[in-house]
């Protein structure tokens, strides 16, 4: 197995503990915090870019970016 590497908020990576695998799930996004919130309408872009690009949709949730 792999060792992977990605930027997580602390409560998401509980949860992970919890559930046994990482989902990028928005209410742990990290653009949620206090002053980050500019950042979401070109994430959400690029989310969209991932989407038509790949051609599978992420259903509302966020890719885990490794």
């Amino acid at each position: 197995m792999s060792i992977y590497y990605t930027y997580q908020h602390e409560d998401a990576w509980k949860v992970a503990l919890e559930r046994g695998y990482l989902q990028g799930d928005p209410r742990y996004a990290m653009f949620n915090e206090e002053g980050i919130e500019f950042f979401k309408p070109a994430y959400d872009w690029m989310v969209e870019q991932y989407e038509q690009r790949i051609g599978i949709s992420l259903n509302g949730n966020y890719p885990v970016w490794c």
